[in-house]
């Protein structure tokens, strides 16, 4: 009996050291801070000086800030979890939160992120513009006046950016001994256009004044631009080392279901649908010591344009004679549904030494704005940056670019930006130079 007695309490007590043990791996929940503001100084050179740009005369700038808040912990299953807040503050602007979600990891199934967040269109991508130092280049940072028509061409046309969406990403799960890493993901966005409460009604835009979130050169109004539902997002990484080089692959394709809100001949708002959204792009970075290498091809195929059901709609005809807004810039754009939504490619590389790095990329987009006619654009960007300290960092970045366009898409924004009222000049072709000095600072 005695003997009995001590055999249960010898093992009761290994339980509960078993248990101490790992109780003591798991993490309560904790708050870590990050964030970083940026401030550049900022002159170009060009042919086309319109518009209040294109001036030799240097310009400051205070970049939007980022201020981000993170509370996550781990249960003694290496079940991990955590909440998101990102503050973004433009100065002379009230600040935005951008960025609020949740998120879970687990070893077995990967990584859940719920809420407003950016998708693997974004995360997953390895191309140029991700090694670039500066400002990211090709941007211009507003310095630059681009012809009418022309894309940036570092963006997939139906790219959710930061909306109320659902992300998946697999565990990275080898291959074969010595044959690389597979990851996979999928996001599904049920209105792209869409953030906190405005998921509650899917089937229209969201709330401001109509606004999508196309970010292309395809429709002139900011605050009427297409949007996307039912938007899916599919990406694919692959990895693999050998020696002193790393070879990263990845593919991300994007579908939806896409639309546009109008007025509509009454005066009232309408949502038509467009071209379905059929997006891909592919991206590689190879890796040896100090240097790196990119490359990326994207193609927007006829993602997001207007079919020529919509441009010969009755309520489309009927506003051809009223005041031209997006509706009348697209009725007035001959052929538009015959171009496509735009192509580019980029390639670039980085060398680092020290505290320094320095990068070179090359961009290169083209689009269809109707059945002949194009709108393109070529740009260098060139960046070098210096990690002072920890948290501290000095850049300078040069762009050159050139920009062509073509009659019918300057007279079709020439007739828009008359319509609207706006005292804003069409651009035709042009090149120039932008010139960016900078520092961040970050925590």
């Amino acid at each position: 009996m005695i003997k009995t007695l001590t055999k249960i309490l010898m093992a009761s007590s290994a339980v509960t050291v078993l248990s101490s043990a790992a109780f003591a791996e798991a993490q309560a929940p904790a708050l870590k801070m990050s964030g970083f503001t940026s401030i550049i100084g900022l002159a170009a050179d060009q042919t086309v000086k319109d518009n209040g740009k294109g001036g030799t005369d240097p310009s400051f700038a205070v970049a939007s800030s980022d201020f981000r808040l993170t509370v996550g912990g781990k249960s003694i299953t290496d079940f991990g979890y955590k909440y998101v807040i990102n503050f973004k503050t433009i100065p002379g602007q009230d600040p935005l939160v951008n960025r609020n979600y949740v998120e879970f990891d687990s070893n077995d199934w990967g990584s859940i992120q719920v809420g407003v967040v950016k998708g693997p269109d974004d995360s997953m991508v390895v191309d140029t513009y991700s090694i670039l130092g500066g400002t990211g280049g090709v941007m211009g940072f507003g310095g630059f006046n681009y012809s009418e028509g022309v894309i940036m061409g570092t963006n997939l046309v139906g790219s959710t950016d930061i909306a109320t969406k659902f992300n998946w990403f697999s565990p990275t799960v080898a291959i074969a001994p010595g044959a690389g890493t597979l990851q996979i993901a999928l996001s599904y966005t049920p209105n792209t256009s869409h953030n906190g409460k405005g998921a509650r009604d899917n089937s229209a835009v969201g709330p401001n004044l109509y606004a999508g979130n196309e970010k292309g050169a395809m429709y002139p109004d900011s605050a009427n631009t297409a949007y996307g539902l039912k938007n899916f997002v599919y990406g694919i990484t692959y990895a693999n080392t050998f020696g002193d080089y790393t070879l990263t692959l990845n593919a991300v394709t994007v579908s939806e279901h896409s639309r546009i809100v109008l007025n509509t001949s009454a005066g009232s708002k309408k949502s038509y649908a467009l071209n379905r959204t059929g997006s891909y792009k592919l991206s590689g970075m190879l890796s040896v010591k100090q240097w790196d290498f990119t490359a990326s091809w994207l193609d927007n195929k006829k993602s997001r344009l207007p079919t020529a059901e919509l441009l010969s709609s009755p309520d489309i005809v009927a506003q051809t004679t009223a005041k031209p807004q997006t509706v009348s810039y697209l009725a007035s754009n001959s052929g538009y549904y015959l171009g496509n939504s735009g192509q580019s490619w980029n390639m670039g590389t980085r060398y680092s030494f020290g505290a320094y790095q320095a990068a070179i990329g090359y961009f290169r987009t083209d689009r269809k704005t109707d059945a002949t006619q194009r709108a393109c654009m070529d740009t260098v960007s060139t960046t070098l940056d210096f990690k002072a300290l920890e948290g501290l960092k000095f850049f300078g970045e040069l762009n050159y670019l050139r920009t062509k366009t073509n009659k019918s898409q300057m007279d079709a924004a020439q007739n828009y930006y008359n319509g609207v009222g706006k005292s804003q000049n069409a651009i035709s072709n042009n090149s120039g130079a932008v010139l960016i000095l900078g520092t961040k600072v970050s925590f």
